[in-house]
């Protein structure tokens, strides 16, 4: 049944994807963006002429190729037509920055959580996003990571570093003070994002997995950030280990295989104990992947750990390799770089700003 809106409906979708694809893969002509988006050329022409005349995209070279006729000019984002602001939790402090459209980071602060007791938790968020909306112009989203699990009804939930957010739901808290979209994001989960984006956008899937203070992890499934059902895909720390100690029915808090992997990190200190608990460490990792690859089989995992080292990775994958045929075990990397979950924020403003999906789902509804 045709609703009032549909047509306006559908130009919107229409644009929101010939904006995505300028982004992706710009700079890209005209015909190009034709035969990608199945639109006649005078729609994607119509379409193309307003997102300049906007300043969102702008007039980049004409095509170089082999040929007489006449050269289509290409387009590329106008990295000046906007920016995007985020704020990225870690270790105790609020990591700020301002990215233009192209994702190119233009101003960066940092912001202590305890440096100012007078302020609650929700109050010292607002200062760090207004003092970067200071440095910032034609902001366009917002992007926030934080310690803890976004449920489907953007409720906040597990999140101790910050306990004045436990239950709240801050994506609507800050849309309505600033009236601009936020997206909101687990802290790990943006770390995976940012390294798919940084390093192995050449990939389809992988999981990226945290140990640290805890442990966290995500999953890019069809280059898709993956959360299930209640937002709790990647929470390797609950992956069953240490199985004697189980059996005398001690509790976990923050899950069997988080508190083994504390215990033996504790043990690792020790110069008596560093050694066997180190390849203990190792093993049950391993032990841990190879439940992860038997499920997801990705092409990569990555790993964020301080105590692990290149020979750490070799006993990891001679591990995995005693459970899974040999063309099954996946490349296994190492990083500790921790400024991926700031990359991973840029990129879901980048995607969220330009998502089509809400747009489908109004044609469709």
């Amino acid at each position: 049944m045709v609703t009032a809106g549909k047509p306006q409906i559908l130009k919107q979708y229409n644009t929101s994807m010939i904006q995505k694809l300028i982004m992706d893969k710009g700079p890209i002509s005209k015909p190009e963006l034709s035969h990608l988006t199945n639109l006649s050329l005078p729609t994607v022409n119509k379409i193309v002429d307003e997102l300049v005349a906007e300043e969102f995209a702008m007039e980049d070279t004409f095509q170089t190729g082999a040929g007489a006729g006449r050269k289509a000019m290409t387009y590329v984002v106008n990295g000046n037509y906007g920016t995007f602001v985020s704020a990225y939790y870690m270790d105790g402090k609020w990591i700020g920055c301002v990215a233009n459209m192209l994702g190119e980071l233009l101003f960066k602060s940092e912001t202590d959580i305890k440096g100012d007791r007078r302020l609650g938790q929700l109050q010292l968020l607002f200062e760090v996003l207004e003092d970067l909306m200071n440095n910032a112009q034609r902001v366009k989203a917002i992007g926030v990571g934080i310690p803890g699990i976004v449920m489907k009804n953007e409720e906040i939930a597990v999140i101790p570093s910050l306990p004045e957010f436990e239950g709240m739901n801050l994506k609507q808290q800050l849309e309505e003070r600033y009236g601009l979209p936020v997206f909101i994001e687990n802290d790990v989960k943006l770390m995976t994002v940012g390294y798919h984006s940084q390093k192995m956008n050449h990939l389809d899937n992988m999981v990226f997995l945290y140990i640290g203070s805890g442990i966290g992890g995500g999953i890019l499934i069809n280059g898709q950030l993956y959360k299930g059902n209640t937002s709790f895909a990647g929470e390797f720390g609950y992956i069953p280990a240490d199985h004697g100690q189980m059996e005398k029915g001690q509790a976990f808090e923050g899950g069997s295989l988080e508190m083994r992997l504390f215990r033996l990190r504790e043990q690792m200190k020790s110069k008596d104990l560093e050694r066997e608990a180190k390849q203990m460490f190792c093993q049950e990792i391993g032990r841990a992947l190879v439940s992860c690859v038997a499920v997801l089989n990705p092409e990569a995992v990555v790993l964020y750990c301080d105590e692990l080292e290149k020979d750490g990775l070799e006993k990891i994958s001679e591990e995995i390799a005693r459970f899974l045929p040999g063309h099954c075990v996946p490349k296994i990397y190492l990083t500790l770089n921790n400024t991926y979950g700031i990359y991973g924020l840029i990129c879901m403003c980048q995607e969220g700003v330009h998502r089509k999906y809400p747009l489908l789902d109004a044609m469709e509804g």
